[in-house]
C-alpha cells in the first residue's frame, strides 16, 4: 500500500510538466493537457483510499501491540518480587502505563516513514535529475549536509531524553507519594516543603526539557529552511555554473519536486525522534518486565493433602538473596490451628506473614501451603468501589454467606448508620473510613472468599476493645472455627486464650519461639455459624473478671470473654438499603469532560502563560514575514521564468547572477526568520509549560480535602503525566506547524487570487465548503479525544491502586489476580474504543478531503488552460503551482488544527487544576500573637460536622471544653466520631455549625496554616515521605543533631540507627517508609512530635501498633513529656487512657459522657461502663492500679 501511496505522489508534478510544456509550447494540444488531469484525478482518488486503508491497518496494529504492553505491564505489577519492587517507587511504574506507552504509540503510527522518507527523496531527485540534470545532485549535497546536522542533533536529542526521562521519573515519584497521602500533608503542613521538593524536581527536569526542545526548535528550522536552500543551490549550478537556461515547466517542476521534499524531511526527523522516545520506552520496559517476579510456593489443594496446612522446612527468607532476615525456620501449622504471632516491635512479625505468602526470598530450604489462602495486611487495602463490592472481591454474591460474613465481622451496625449502607462508596486506601471501619471490611472480604488458610496480620488492632471481642468470639473463633488461622496480635488476652492453640514469639535476631499451649476443656455457649462447613461446638472460657480490670494492661493468662448476648447471625437489613438512593452513597464525582471547542479563556490562559501579547505579536509579526518572504521568492521566481520566453538564452543567462542575487537575500531573509520563529514558538511553549506546571501545583497544595477525597490520585497523575507531556512538547510542535502553513496557505490564496481575480469566483464557495466540512469534523474529535483522555484515567488509578498491594491480591488466590486483569482488561477496552473511534473519524475526514480536493484540483485545472491566452506563463506556472499545492497544505492544515485542539484539551485539564477551590488564608495577618496558643485550652461550642455537604453528621452538637494542659482521653466504637473530632480540629473539613475555640480565639478567624502548625498528631496510619531519618524528624532543619538523638532516645529507637554504620541520621526512608514498621513508623511520629512539643497533641491511635510493653514504655513518655501540653488521645485500647485527667465517650457522633475514669467507671448504667464490660479482654495485671492511680 505504501508502494502505491508513493507512485500517486509523483503523478502530480508529472502532471504539472506536462501542462506548462504545453502552454508554453507553439503548439498547444488540449488532449495532452485533459490527460494530465485525469491522470492527476485518478491518483488522488486512488491515493485517498489507499492511505485511509493503510492508516486504519496500522492504528489497529498499534492497539494490539500497545494492549498487549499494558497486559504485560499490568501482570508484570501483579507478580513483582518485592524486592525487586522496592526498586520501582509508584511514579516509575505509572509513567510505564503513561508517557511511555505514549511514546511508543507515536512512533507506531510513523514506523513507515523510516523507510518510505528515504525512497521518497531517493525517487525525488532522481527526478528532479530528469528536470534540471545533474545540478538536482548538488542540491542533494546540500540535503546530504543538512540530513548530517539532523543526525547530530538526533544523537544529542537521544541523550537528552533518556536523561530527562530519568529526571520525569523522580518528579513523577514525588508526585504520587505527596498527592496520594495529602491527608498526612495537611496535618503536618508540609504544604510548602513538598511544594518546593517537586517544584525543585521540576527545575532540574525543566533544564534538560530545555536544551531538548531547543534540539528540537533546530531540527524545525532545518526543515522550513533546507528545501528552500536545496532548491537555491540547483537553480545557482543548473544557470550559472552549468549555464543552461530555466524554461517555465522546469522552474514550477522543480520547485513541486522540492516542494514534495518537505514531507520525508518533516517525516524522517519525527519518526526518528518518535523511535528515539521509543527506543528509550521499550528499553525502560524491557527493565521492568525482566525484574524477577514473586517466588512460586508449593500450594496443595487440602483434599488430595493430610499434611500440616503451612509447613516450612529449615528455610531462610530474606528480601533479597543476599541478606537472611529468617535463618533455619522449621515450621507445621496443622489443618483447623488457631496460632497467635506475637512479639515486640520491629521483630518481624509481617516480614514472617510476607514469607509464607512466598513473598519473601527463601534462600534456603521450602515452603508449602496447602489449601487456598486469605490474607489480611497490617494496613488495609481498600480499592476505590463501594463497601459491597470491596468485601465481595469479585466473587459472586451469595445473601446468606453475605449476611454472616458482616455480622462476624460486627459490620452490621456500621452499614445501617451509612446514608447508603454497604453500597456506599468508598475513596482510594478507604479515605472516608475510620481505620477500625477498613480493618473490619478487609477482613471481611477475607471471611467471604472462604479459603482454607487465613493470615490475619494485627487487624484487631484497630478495632475498640468491644468489636475486637465480638470480631474474635464471632468471626475467629466462630466463622473461621475450622479454618487454619495465623493471627498476630500484640493483645495479651488473645495471645494467652484457651482457644489459641499455639503461639509463635519473635525474638531477636528472628528467632522464632513455638509455644504449644495446653488444651482446655471448653463447654459451648453458642452454636457458631461458618462461612462454609459447621465447625465442632464452638470454645468458650470460664472466667468472669471484673469492670476495672478492662482499664489496664492484661496479662499472659487472661481468660476469653463469653461471647455476647447477641445471636451470631441475624439477616442485614438489605430492603432498607436498597430503598435509599445510591447516589448517597457516591463519594467519587465523575471526572470533568468539557464540551465543543476549547474555550477562549482556555487559549487565552495559555497564550498568558506563552509570555503575552508581547511574544505573541512577536511571533505573528515572524510568521507574517516568513510567509511574506516566500511567497516573494516565489514571485521573483515567475518573473524571471518570464525572461526564459521574452530573451536570448544568452540575455537570460547575463542577467541570472541578477535575479539569483535577488532570489538568494529572500531565500536567506526567509531561513532567517524561519529559525527566529521557531526558536522563539519552543521558548514560548517551554514558557507556558513552566508557569502551567506551577499554577497547577500551588493550586493543588492549595486545595480543600475534600477535593482529595473525592478524586482518586490516578487523576492527578494522568494531568501530570500525559496532559504535561503534551504541554511541555506536542501543544509547541503543533502550534508553531499549524500557524506556519495557515499563514502560509493564506498568502497562497491570496497570491492566487491577486494573481487572477477570476479565480476568486471558484476558490472563496470552495473554501467556505472546505471549512464548515472541518468545522463538522473537529467538534467529533475534540469529543473523542475528551472521552479518550477521561478513559486513561481508570486505568492508572487502578494500576495505582495495586502497585503497593499487589502482594495483596496475590495471596488471596489467582482466581483474585485474573480477576483485575480481566478488569484491567476491560479498562484498555473502553480507553481503546475512544482511540479506534478516533482514528477512523481522522480517516473519515482524510478520505472526504482527498476527494473533494480531486475535484477541486480538475476545476481550476481547467479554468486556467481555458484562460492561458490573458496570463503570462510565470503566473500560470505559479498559479498552477500553487493549486495543486494548497489543497494537501490545507489539509494538513485541517489535521493539525484539529490535533492542536485535541492536544489543548491537555491544556484545558490543566488549567482546570490551576482554577481549583482553595482553603480559607493559610496565615491571617495579626489573626493570634507568635506564641499562640499559650494555655493550649480548647472549647468545642455546639460543633457539627460532616465531610461532604450531602452526608449525614458524624459529630452532633458536641459541646466540651478541655482545660490548657489537660490529658483527654477519646474512646468509643470504632466510627463514633473520635477522629473526625480531629479533623475537625485541624480544620480538614469546615465545621457544619458550632465554633471551636484555642485559648479563647476562634480558629476559624485564624490562618488555616497558623492553625495545624501549633498543634502536633501522630496519626494511626503514619507515613513516611522518601528522604532521611533526618529529614523527616526535621524537615526544617530547626533542631541540632543533639536534639534529634534525644528525641530518638525518650522513644527508645536511637539503637535504631546507632546500629547502621555511619548514616545514623541519614539512613534512608523508602517510599511510604515502607522499610520501616507500622509501629517503628508510629514511634518516629512520636519522637517528631516531641521535638515539637506543641501547646495541643493530638495522639490519634498512636501506639495501636506497638506490643504491650513498648505501649506502655509510650504512654509513659506522652504522660512526661507532654505534661505541659493538652492532649487528646484516640485509642482502642482502655488501658491507653486510664491515666488520662477526663475520659470523652463518643456514641454516634456525639459525646455521651465526659468525666474522670474513677467517676466513669461508678456509673454502671454509663456507655463506658458497657465498653469496659463489654472489653473486658483487655483486664489488667493488677485491679487496684486505676483505683490507685
Amino acid at each position: 500500500m505504501q508502494v502505491v501511496i508513493i507512485a500517486m505522489t509523483y503523478v502530480g508534478p508529472m502532471a504539472v510538466k506536462a501542462i506548462l510544456q504545453a502552454i508554453e509550447g507553439s503548439d498547444f494540444h488540449m488532449v495532452v493537457v485533459i490527460q494530465a488531469l485525469a491522470m492527476l484525478v485518478a491518483s488522488k482518488i486512488l491515493s485517498a483510499f489507499v492511505t485511509a486503508h493503510a492508516d486504519l491497518i496500522t492504528q489497529r496494529m498499534v492497539l494490539q501491540c500497545t494492549s498487549a504492553l499494558q497486559h504485560m505491564l499490568f501482570l508484570k505489577t501483579l507478580r513483582l518480587d518485592a524486592a525487586r519492587r522496592r526498586e520501582k517507587t509508584a511514579g516509575d511504574i505509572a509513567n510505564l502505563f503513561s508517557s511511555d506507552m505514549q511514546w511508543i504509540t507515536a512512533f507506531a503510527t510513523t514506523v513507515n516513514q523510516v523507510w518510505t522518507a528515504p525512497v521518497r527523496v531517493i525517487v525525488t531527485l532522481v527526478m528532479l535529475y530528469n528536470v534540471i540534470g545533474w545540478a538536482a545532485f548538488v542540491g542533494s549535497g546540500a540535503l546530504a549536509l543538512a540530513f548530517a546536522v539532523n543526525h547530530s542533533i538526533t544523537i544529542l536529542q537521544r541523550r537528552l531524553l533518556a536523561t530527562y526521562m530519568l529526571k520525569k521519573d523522580g518528579r513523577m515519584k514525588a508526585v504520587a507519594e505527596i498527592f496520594g497521602n495529602m491527608k498526612i500533608v495537611k496535618l503536618q503542613t508540609e504544604e510548602a516543603r513538598l511544594e518546593a521538593k517537586i517544584t525543585a524536581l521540576r527545575r532540574t527536569e525543566m533544564k534538560t526539557l530545555g536544551s531538548y526542545v531547543f534540539a528540537e526548535a533546530a531540527q524545525t528550522a532545518l526543515l522550513f529552511t533546507t528545501p528552500v536552500l536545496t532548491t537555491l543551490v540547483s537553480f545557482f549550478t543548473y544557470t550559472i555554473v552549468m549555464r543552461e537556461t530555466l524554461s517555465v515547466s522546469k522552474i514550477f517542476t522543480a520547485m513541486s519536486l522540492f516542494a514534495l521534499l518537505k514531507y520525508p524531511m518533516m517525516g524522517l526527523p519525527q519518526a526518528i525522534v518518535a523511535f528515539m522516545q521509543a527506543f528509550v520506552a521499550v528499553e525502560r520496559m524491557e527493565e521492568f518486565l525482566t525484574l524477577e517476579d514473586k517466588p512460586v510456593v508449593d500450594n496443595v489443594s487440602p483434599e488430595i493433602s493430610t499434611l500440616p496446612s503451612i509447613e516450612v522446612s529449615d528455610a531462610t527468607f530474606g528480601w533479597d538473596a543476599s541478606t537472611s532476615i529468617f535463618r533455619n525456620v522449621s515450621l507445621a501449622i496443622d489443618r483447623g490451628e488457631l496460632v497467635v504471632l506475637h512479639g515486640a516491635v520491629s521483630q518481624g512479625k509481617s516480614s514472617l506473614c510476607a514469607a509464607l505468602l512466598g513473598e519473601m526470598v527463601t534462600q534456603r530450604g521450602t515452603v508449602a501451603i496447602r489449601g487456598a489462602v486469605a490474607y489480611v495486611p497490617q494496613q488495609p487495602w481498600i480499592q476505590h468501589m463501594t463497601i459491597r463490592d470491596n468485601i465481595l472481591f469479585g466473587l459472586p454474591f451469595d445473601r446468606v454467606k453475605y449476611n454472616r460474613v458482616i455480622e462476624a465481622c460486627a459490620l452490621t451496625s456500621d452499614f445501617a448508620s451509612l446514608p447508603a449502607g454497604d453500597r456506599m462508596e468508598i475513596g482510594q486506601r478507604g479515605v472516608n473510613l475510620s481505620g477500625g471501619q477498613q480493618a473490619r471490611i478487609s477482613l471481611a472480604r477475607a471471611c467471604y472468599t472462604d479459603a482454607d488458610i487465613f493470615i490475619l496480620d494485627a487487624p484487631l488492632a484497630a478495632m475498640d476493645a468491644a468489636v475486637q471481642r465480638q470480631v474474635f468470639s464471632k468471626c475467629i473463633l466462630g466463622l473461621l472455627a475450622t479454618k487454619t488461622v495465623v493471627l498476630v496480635t500484640h493483645n495479651p488476652a488473645w495471645i494467652a486464650s484457651p482457644a489459641v492453640h499455639r503461639t509463635l514469639e519473635l525474638v531477636d535476631n528472628g528467632t522464632i519461639v513455638d509455644n504449644v499451649v495446653l488444651p482446655k476443656h471448653l463447654e459451648p455457649e453458642e452454636e457458631p455459624v461458618p462461612a462454609r462447613t459447621p465447625p465442632p461446638a464452638s470454645r468458650e472460657c470460664t472466667s468472669n473478671p471484673s469492670i476495672p480490670a478492662a482499664l489496664v494492661e492484661g496479662t499472659l493468662r487472661s481468660p476469653v470473654a463469653a461471647l455476647a448476648d447477641t445471636p451470631l447471625h441475624h439477616d442485614f437489613d438489605q430492603g432498607h438499603i436498597e430503598a435509599q438512593q445510591i447516589l448517597t452513597g457516591k463519594l467519587i464525582a465523575e471526572e470533568a469532560r468539557s464540551k465543543g471547542r476549547v474555550s477562549k479563556a482556555v487559549v487565552w490562559t495559555y497564550g498568558q502563560a506563552c509570555g503575552g501579547w508581547p511574544v505573541l505579536v512577536v511571533l505573528g509579526s515572524l510568521l507574517v514575514s516568513y510567509s511574506g518572504v516566500q511567497v516573494a521568492s516565489d514571485l521573483w521566481l515567475s518573473k524571471w521564468s518570464n525572461t526564459a520566453a521574452n530573451v536570448t538564452p544568452e540575455i537570460f543567462l547575463a542577467e541570472s547572477s541578477y535575479y539569483l542575487t535577488i532570489y538568494s537575500l529572500l531565500v536567506l531573509t526567509g531561513c532567517g526568520v524561519a529559525v527566529g520563529r521557531a526558536f522563539l514558538a519552543w521558548a514560548a511553549g517551554l514558557s507556558a509549560s513552566r508557569v502551567l506546571f506551577s499554577r497547577m501545583t500551588t493550586a493543588l497544595f492549595r486545595a480543600p480535602m475534600a477535593f482529595f477525597d473525592t478524586n482518586p490520585v490516578g487523576r492527578v497523575l494522568n494531568r501530570y503525566g500525559n496532559d504535561l507531556t503534551a504541554i511541555d512538547t506536542r501543544i509547541p510542535s503543533l502550534i508553531g506547524a499549524f500557524f506556519t502553513l495557515a499563514v502560509s496557505s493564506a498568502f497562497t490564496v491570496g497570491t492566487t487570487v491577486w494573481a487572477m481575480k477570476s479565480m476568486a469566483v471558484l476558490i472563496c464557495p470552495l473554501l467556505v465548503y472546505y471549512y464548515r466540512m472541518a468545522l463538522f469534523y473537529l467538534e467529533s474529535a475534540r469529543a473523542i479525544e475528551r472521552i479518550h483522555t477521561v478513559t486513561k484515567s481508570p486505568l492508572l488509578n487502578l494500576t495505582a491502586e495495586i502497585i503497593d498491594d499487589a502482594h495483596v491480591v496475590r495471596a488471596n488466590g489467582q482466581h483474585h489476580v485474573d480477576r483485575l486483569v480481566l478488569v484491567h482488561h476491560a479498562n484498555v477496552d473502553r480507553n481503546n474504543q475512544a482511540f479506534f473511534t478516533a482514528q477512523v473519524a481522522n480517516q473519515w475526514f482524510h478520505l472526504r478531503t482527498q476527494l473533494f480536493s480531486a475535484c477541486m484540483m480538475l476545476g481550476l485545472g481547467l479554468t486556467l488552460v481555458v484562460m492561458r491566452m490573458y496570463l503570462s506563463p510565470g503566473i500560470v506556472g505559479l498559479v498552477l503551482s500553487y493549486t495543486f499545492q494548497i489543497f494537501p497544505v490545507l489539509e494538513m492544515v485541517v489535521f493539525l488544527w484539529s490535533n492542536l485542539e485535541t492536544q489543548m484539551v491537555a491544556a484545558e485539564r490543566v488549567v482546570e487544576y490551576t482554577a481549583l477551590p482553595s482553603e480559607p488564608m493559610r496565615v491571617v495577618p495579626g489573626a493570634v500573637a507568635a506564641t499562640w496558643p499559650v494555655h493550649g485550652e480548647i472549647e468545642f461550642d455546639n460543633v457539627s460536622f460532616r465531610y461532604k455537604p450531602t452526608d449525614p453528621l458524624v459529630l452532633k452538637h458536641v459541646s466540651v471544653r478541655i482545660a490548657g494542659g489537660e490529658h483527654v482521653g477519646l474512646v468509643g466504637r470504632t466510627g463514633a466520631g473520635k477522629s473526625s473530632l480531629t479533623m475537625a480540629l485541624f480544620r480538614m473539613h469546615n465545621v457544619a455549625s458550632g465554633v471551636i475555640r484555642i485559648d479563647g480565639v476562634d480558629i476559624a478567624s485564624v490562618g488555616m496554616h497558623t492553625v495545624r502548625s501549633r498543634m502536633a498528631i501522630v496519626p494511626q496510619s503514619p507515613v513516611l515521605f522518601q528522604g532521611t531519618v533526618r529529614m523527616y524528624l526535621d524537615p526544617n532543619d530547626d533542631f541540632t543533631d543533639d536534639r534529634l538523638w534525644a528525641s530518638l532516645r525518650k522513644v527508645h529507637l536511637a539503637h535504631r540507627f546507632e546500629a547502621v554504620g555511619g548514616k545514623k541520621l541519614e539512613w534512608s526512608v523508602n517510599e511510604g517508609g515502607s522499610n520501616y514498621s507500622v509501629g517503628e513508623r508510629q514511634i518516629l511520629c512520636l519522637a517528631r512530635a516531641l521535638l515539637r512539643q506543641a501547646k495541643v497533641v493530638v495522639m490519634d491511635e498512636a501506639t495501636a501498633a506497638t506490643d504491650a510493653a513498648t505501649d506502655d514504655r509510650l504512654q509513659h513518655i506522652i504522660r512526661t513529656e507532654f505534661q505541659h501540653s493538652t492532649v487528646l488521645i484516640i485509642a482502642h485500647r482502655l488501658s491507653s487512657v486510664r491515666h488520662c485527667d477526663r475520659i470523652m465517650v463518643f456514641e454516634n457522633g456525639r459525646v455521651v459522657q465526659c468525666d474522670s475514669p474513677d467517676a466513669l467507671l461508678v456509673q454502671e448504667k454509663g456507655v463506658f461502663h458497657d465498653l469496659c464490660r463489654r472489653g473486658v479482654v483487655e483486664q489488667g495485671q493488677k485491679v487496684d492500679i486505676l483505683t490507685n492511680s
